[in-house]
């Protein structure tokens, strides 16, 4: 299947080369086990800046970006994600999602109720400084429901350069422990099996 690489979002307003500049996001790859590499960080944190928007990318696991998105200063909009359906039970939706905050905050609730809500491998923020550069990046997963009723866990901010979070090891854990939880919850209902 070939993948049309279009822009999702708003476009309005970008400039010839800011459009080109964003459309070459499709050609960089991500090695598999890692959130985003330095570079492409920095590039999407100085592409963010210029245009005065959060950008998005939507990964998935083998490392390909599947989406480039434009919004707003303050948010993004999620496309339709049909082509990546949800399975049975607890899967996560085999895409990551990485974007740019321009004012330094953390991960939103916005962010954490999509995380939950289209079950994103992760969801991660990435601050854009004053001069383009990358700051901190901000990251969370799904995890199974907790004691106290979280869905989610937020770690603790690191700058890209020391982002040690290994993807090819984590997706996997989680969907297993997923699988375990639901495993328990089925055999907790009392409700008679056919």
């Amino acid at each position: 299947m070939i993948q049309i690489q279009k822009i999702f979002g708003d476009v309005l307003g970008l400039k010839p080369h800011q459009t080109k500049g964003i459309l070459s996001l499709y050609h960089r790859r991500i090695p598999p086990e890692r959130v985003i590499s330095a570079e492409l960080a920095r590039t999407l944190s100085e592409l963010s800046r210029e245009t005065k928007r959060q950008l998005g990318l939507l990964i998935d696991r083998g490392g390909k970006i599947r989406y480039v998105i434009v919004g707003g200063p303050l948010s993004i909009w999620i496309p339709d994600l049909s082509d990546f359906p949800l399975g049975k039970g607890p899967r996560l939706r085999g895409l990551r999602l990485i974007h740019t905050h321009l004012r330094g905050e953390s991960l939103t609730h916005d962010d954490l109720t999509d995380l939950a809500l289209l079950r994103f491998d992760l969801i991660a923020a990435l601050e854009v400084g004053e001069e383009g550069l990358p700051g901190k990046i901000y990251l969370a997963h799904l995890i199974p429901a907790g004691a106290q009723g979280e869905n989610w866990r937020c770690l603790d901010p690191v700058p890209v350069g020391q982002l040690e979070i290994n993807c090819r090891e984590l997706i996997p854990a989680l969907e297993s422990e997923f699988g375990r939880t639901q495993k328990r919850i089925n055999a907790q209902d009392p409700r008679d099996r056919a």
